[in-house]
């Protein structure tokens, strides 16, 4: 019985790369998750100071008709 040491070595080879290329993909991917959080964290904040300054101005619109009525 004889082992075909060359096949191992390639197929060995094979599995290096593949597993360098996962990990290299795994990167960006968290790369892409971190942008994604960022721009999510942006909207947040948009959302909240939009919330905050249009119920200012519905209380300035009250106090204006109140003061009309």
């Amino acid at each position: 019985m004889t082992c075909n040491h060359a096949n191992l070595k390639d197929k060995l080879e094979q599995a290096q790369n593949q597993y360098e290329k996962g990990s290299q993909q795994l990167e960006q991917l968290q790369t892409q998750l971190l942008q994604i959080s960022g721009a999510i964290q942006m909207l947040q904040q948009l959302v909240e100071e939009t919330e905050s300054t249009c119920s200012v101005s519905d209380d300035a619109e009250e106090l204006i008709e109140a003061k009309q009525g």
